[in-house]
């Protein structure tokens, strides 16, 4: 199959969730299909890869200039709209996959010239992350009539969880049948669960966080962990560290938090860590950063909303579940004063991260497509 994969910010640097979802998708199914990514790239230079061939768009200029995330509206720019179409239309591809809706519009454009699959990668719901974010406004009640346009607009939509289906039918009244479930997952081949002799911070008890801090439920979960739950440990427990990985770097101080910013390998710290958290109170879709603690056999404190989406979960079983600053402080002291609860909480969260390997997900979404293609869609 000829697959097109649409996509409005660049992957260049996988630290979100969202760009390593997309990179394991494009890759897998790349193995056994011809791929192609239109997509931002920071550098002059393609992504090299063997399994797709990316086709480089101007990242959007406000980003790159003045930092500015508008690149949901990279897709609007002429120049990038005609390229994308143009290659799309040359490309003549049997499905194309946008990513979120922000990345539709060429293709929408293209389908009325060349006949193929349409595919919406929804990420999250739009509209209930920015009603989470900002409440309720002319803004968002713009963006909902677009993504229901979007949606209603695809031949096949691809979500993160059950619980997201359910609200993309219920929200849209669209046909469940064309909403499909393709999860967040982890690489568990690429996962070296070797324990480092030398721990990355010495001595000291290491609990982890990773997220893009330009995202505002990563930044909520820094305010949470620099603010509430550091300052505590360092007056019970001062041999203990929060490392906080990802960028852009914030300006803040704490004596036992460290800001690592970008870092281009991660599993030195997962390897190292004693405990990861995931302190999410808003946002939408699911949080990959779980499922890739639990890849690493590390035990996982994270609030309910951070663990939303992902079926399996078992409090006190193989997760910590807390979803105020009390418990949550106590979760992590507990765990830290158990070597052995620590271990099986761990062992647990593998278990299941093995059901959400991303070798398993693509081939499963492999097959979903295939089907519609033979089978066709109800529109």
């Amino acid at each position: 199959m000829k697959i097109a994969f649409v996509n409005w910010y660049n992957v260049d640097e996988p630290y979100s969730g969202g760009k390593l979802r997309i990179l394991n998708l494009v890759k897998g199914l790349g193995s056994n299909n011809n791929v192609i990514l239109i997509s931002p790239v920071c550098n002059s230079a393609n992504r090299a890869s063997e399994l797709f061939r990316q086709i480089p768009i101007p990242i959007d200029i406000a980003r790159k200039i003045f930092g500015i995330n508008i690149g949901i509206f990279n897709f609007f720019i002429p120049f990038n709209f005609v390229k994308s179409y143009n290659t799309l239309i040359r490309f003549k591809p049997d499905i194309v996959i946008s990513e979120h809706i922000w990345s539709f519009i060429p293709a929408l454009a293209a389908m009325k010239k060349i006949d193929f699959l349409l595919i919406t990668d929804t990420h999250n719901i739009e509209i209930e992350y920015l009603n989470s974010k900002f409440g309720i406004s002319v803004y968002s009640k713009i963006v909902r009539l677009f993504e229901k346009w979007i949606l209603q607009h695809s031949d096949l939509i691809i979500v993160c969880s059950k619980r997201e289906k359910e609200i993309v039918n219920n929200l849209y009244n669209l046909s469940s049948q064309n909403i499909i479930v393709v999860p967040n997952g982890t690489s568990l081949d690429e996962t070296l669960l070797i324990e480092d002799s030398t721990k990355t911070f010495g001595d000291k008890k290491t609990i982890l966080f990773i997220g893009k801090l330009d995202y505002g439920p990563n930044r909520k979960a820094v305010d949470y962990i620099v603010e509430k739950i550091s300052p505590r440990m360092m007056e019970n427990n001062p041999s203990v560290i929060f490392v906080i990985i990802g960028g852009p770097k914030p300006p803040i101080l704490a004596k036992n938090v460290v800001f690592t910013g970008y870092v281009h390998d991660i599993k030195p710290y997962l390897r190292s860590a004693d405990i990861c958290i995931a302190p999410i109170f808003s946002g939408s879709g699911t949080r990959l950063k779980v499922l890739e603690y639990m890849a690493y056999k590390k035990p996982v404190v994270s609030t309910s909303k951070g663990v939303e989406g992902i079926d399996g979960m078992e409090n006190h079983k193989n997760v910590v579940i807390a979803d105020d600053e009390d418990s949550f402080y106590d979760a992590i002291s507990n765990l830290l004063n158990d070597s052995g609860l620590r271990k099986t909480i761990g062992c647990a969260g593998n278990d299941l991260a093995q059901k959400y390997s991303w070798n398993r997900i693509v081939k499963d979404f492999q097959q979903n497509i295939l089907y519609c293609l033979t089978k066709g869609v109800n529109k």
